[in-house]
C-alpha cells in the first residue's frame, strides 16, 4: 500500500488532482447550418447569430457536461470448455450537456432550429445525414496554468464527438414559485464515435491532408489557451 508521501509526490508531479469544474465545451454545428454549403442555409443576421452562439456563447453557458465513455460489446464464446467474453463491436452512449439560458432564450431557438434541420416539422421529411451532423468538443482544462505537463494532459483530455447532433432537447419546466431560479436547457447529443486530440495528432504523422481521412477537418492545431482549433 503506498504511503502518503508517495501519493503527494505523484500529485505534485502531475500539478495536483484534476478539478471537475475546469472544462470547456465547444459546439460545432454542421456546415450547412452555418450557411457554408449543403441543403440548409441561413442568411443575414440569422446566420451571424447562430455562428456566434455555436462557437462562443454556448461554450460559456455550458453549466454541466460529461466526458464520453465507451463500451465494448461482447458475446460468450467457448474455447476448450472455458467461456470467454469475446468483443465484436463498440458502443458510444449519448452525452448530455446543460446550458444556462439567457433572457431572450436564443439557446433554445438554436437547438430547435438544429433539430428542425434534421426533420422538417411540416412534412416530416428527413434531411441528408451529412447536412445535419456536427461536432462537440469537451475539453478537461488544466487547473494549474501552463506547463509541459498541462499541454500533454489537455491533449489527452480533449474529446471530439464526431458526427454529433442534438437527439433530445428536454422540456423546460416553468413555475410561479421559482421566481429566483435560473432556467437551464438540457440537450442530449448522439454521435458516431469520439476521439481525443491526441488521436488527431497521431493521424497527422501519417496523413498529410486531414480532410482525406473523412473527418471533415481541413486543418487543426492545439493551443494551450483555447484548446484544439479545428477549421471546418
Amino acid at each position: 500500500m503506498p504511503n502518503i508521501d508517495d501519493i503527494k509526490s505523484v500529485l505534485n508531479i502531475s500539478n495536483g488532482p484534476s478539478l471537475r469544474s475546469n472544462y470547456v465545451v465547444t459546439i460545432v454545428p454542421p456546415r450547412a447550418f452555418l450557411g457554408l454549403g449543403g441543403g440548409i442555409s441561413f442568411s443575414g443576421a440569422g446566420k451571424g447569430l447562430l455562428s456566434l452562439l455555436a462557437m462562443k456563447q454556448l461554450s460559456m453557458l455550458a453549466q454541466n457536461a460529461s466526458l464520453p465513455g465507451r463500451t465494448i460489446s461482447t458475446t460468450p464464446h467457448r474455447i476448450y470448455g472455458t467461456v470467454r467474453e469475446m468483443p465484436y463491436g463498440v458502443l458510444y452512449a449519448p452525452i448530455t450537456i446543460t446550458f444556462i439560458c439567457t433572457n431572450i432564450m436564443v439557446e433554445r431557438a438554436f437547438f430547435d432550429l438544429w433539430q428542425q434541420s434534421i426533420v422538417y416539422p411540416k412534412s416530416n421529411y428527413m434531411n441528408y445525414y451529412n447536412d445535419y451532423v456536427g461536432r462537440v468538443l469537451v475539453q478537461k482544462v488544466d487547473n494549474a496554468g501552463w506547463s509541459v505537463g498541462s499541454v500533454v494532459g489537455e491533449a489527452i483530455s480533449t474529446f471530439i464527438l464526431e458526427e454529433a447532433y442534438p437527439k433530445v432537447v428536454q422540456e423546460q419546466e416553468l413555475a410561479y414559485g421559482s421566481k429566483n431560479e435560473v432556467m437551464t436547457l438540457t440537450v442530449e447529443f448522439s454521435y458516431a464515435r469520439w476521439r481525443s486530440s491526441l488521436d488527431y495528432a497521431l493521424d497527422a504523422l501519417t496523413v498529410t491532408d486531414p480532410a482525406s481521412s473523412g473527418l471533415g477537418v481541413t486543418s487543426g492545431r492545439f493551443n494551450i489557451d483555447t484548446g484544439l482549433q479545428l477549421s471546418v
